[in-house]
């Protein structure tokens, strides 16, 4: 008889290594919080591949784990599946999960199966509770933004940005808020004013930026666009932005003819490494443009980016029509814009 402590004997059926990678298999299946089987589920979500997901998610679903449900609910949500999510919603609950904690994701079942009714009669059960889940106001930033509600959609702000502590999660909400709040308010100014305000806090980012862009591209306020764009701070111009305004630009029907717009067209092709055509579009700009346009300081920076080299003679060209504008304009942006060219004029 092999010797050894009680209970310490290995098993007949298997060596010490097979043991082994029979237990890890064993425990990625039942237990989600091992990173291994979240990883497996989360990739598969991340694909899009969500009814792959809820397969995988079938052996863990026989025990009430939280984690689990939430997890299979938002596939459902993605699919589309109300008749499943139910099932799951009813089964979780039956296993003794909290209705509050699983309504995050149901709500977003209900919304994205436009069954308002639903929604509605979940959110009354549990809109008194003083600890629901933040995201759950999330969701319904979206659903009342969605039905012309914006009373009911600012205060579910409020609510959200007061409860949320991740950074990640606050942009997230912003960005919500952005197109399904403001988005849908009949005057404009709503928008440029949570622009501003974003602004002025230095808490604008790229997210919140694309999303602000999208709706005044979507509600064809394409001078905006460039007001907007003109306006961001250096370091939310980031390589996330720029592609945004490319495919606003390539998508539109009317080719955005506005100068401006050109103009970041041609930025955002620098910036996505399309450097040939950005300097051909610079150069056209250049050709275009008169010294006392407004855009001729922007195009010229522009078409020195993407020069590896400035000719002496060029060089001293610009040179002399930039402090000539510079001497007789009294735009504080022009001016602005002027001396950034001229600085980068000396560098080359």
């Amino acid at each position: 008889m092999a010797k050894g402590k009680p209970g310490k004997r290995k098993l007949p059926r298997y060596n010490k290594k097979e043991r082994r990678e029979f237990d890890n298999r064993t425990q990625r299946i039942i237990d989600t919080s091992n990173s291994g089987a979240l990883r497996q589920i989360t990739n598969s979500m991340r694909q899009g591949n969500y009814n792959h997901a809820l397969r995988l998610l079938q052996p863990i679903l026989t025990s009430p784990n939280i984690i689990a449900y939430i997890l299979a609910l938002e596939c459902c949500a993605k699919l589309k599946d109300l008749e499943t999510a139910e099932k799951l919603f009813e089964k979780g609950k039956g296993k003794g999960l909290k209705e509050k904690e699983l309504a995050k994701k149901m709500l977003s079942v209900y919304f994205n199966t436009s069954n308002y009714d639903l929604l509605l009669t979940l959110w009354n059960r549990i809109s008194q509770d003083p600890d629901l889940d933040p995201g759950i106001y999330v969701t319904m930033i979206q659903f009342f933004g969605t039905v012309s509600q914006i009373k009911e959609a600012k205060e579910m702000y409020e609510k959200a940005m007061s409860k949320l502590k991740l950074e990640e999660d606050r942009v997230r909400c912003q960005s919500v808020y952005i197109k399904h709040v403001l988005g849908n308010t009949p005057n404009i100014s709503d928008l440029i004013e949570f622009f501003k305000k974003l602004k002025g806090a230095k808490k604008l980012m790229p997210l919140t930026t694309k999303s602000i862009l999208d709706v005044l591209y979507n509600r064809r306020y394409y001078d905006l666009v460039e007001t907007v764009y003109s306006d961001l701070p250096e370091d939310t111009k980031t390589i996330e932005v720029e592609p945004v305004l490319l495919k606003i630009y390539e998508s539109s029907s009317h080719r955005m003819a506005l100068t401006g717009l050109e103009i970041i067209y041609a930025f955002a092709l620098k910036e996505s490494g399309r450097i040939d055509e950005a300097k051909r579009r610079f150069e056209i700009l250049l050709m275009n443009l008169q010294p006392t346009d407004l855009n001729y300081p922007r195009a010229l920076l522009g078409y020195i980016f993407t020069k590896p080299k400035l000719t002496p003679e060029e060089r001293e060209k610009y040179k002399s029509q930039l402090i000539t504008l510079l001497r007789e304009s009294h735009n504080i942006r022009l001016r602005t814009d002027i001396i950034k060219a001229l600085s980068t004029l000396k560098t080359l």
